[in-house]
């Protein structure tokens, strides 16, 4: 995963179906940082289809802990829909990016 707080960069939350999601990132302190839903990007197809209008576009969709300079851990916080957790889509993206990662 590649992070950026000039740009907005594209992640897959759910490789079995295809979403991807367009993120910003914005830094709360020199060891952390938010991550925000901006936008989907395609289509899913023969799936029930996902509120994305809905989703709050300014509480954290994740918290990303720089643990060393070269690792980071993602604890994925979920989508949110009025400032409360989506319930029903709490978990999209969980299993795909949380995580810990290691700079190549």
């Amino acid at each position: 995963m590649a992070i950026s707080l000039e740009q907005v960069i594209i992640l897959c939350i759910d490789e079995e179906v295809g979403i991807k999601i367009e993120v910003k990132f914005k830094s709360i302190n020199e060891s952390k940082l938010a991550m925000y839903y901006v936008d989907v990007e395609g289509k899913m197809k023969g799936q029930k289809e996902i509120p994305w209008e809905d989703f709050d576009k300014n509480s954290p969709l994740a918290i990303v802990n720089f643990t060393s300079p070269n690792n980071f851990e993602l604890d994925w916080k979920g989508f949110t829909k009025n400032g409360e957790l989506a319930i029903d889509y709490a978990l999209l993206g969980k299993k795909n990016l949380e995580g810990n990662y290691k700079r190549k």
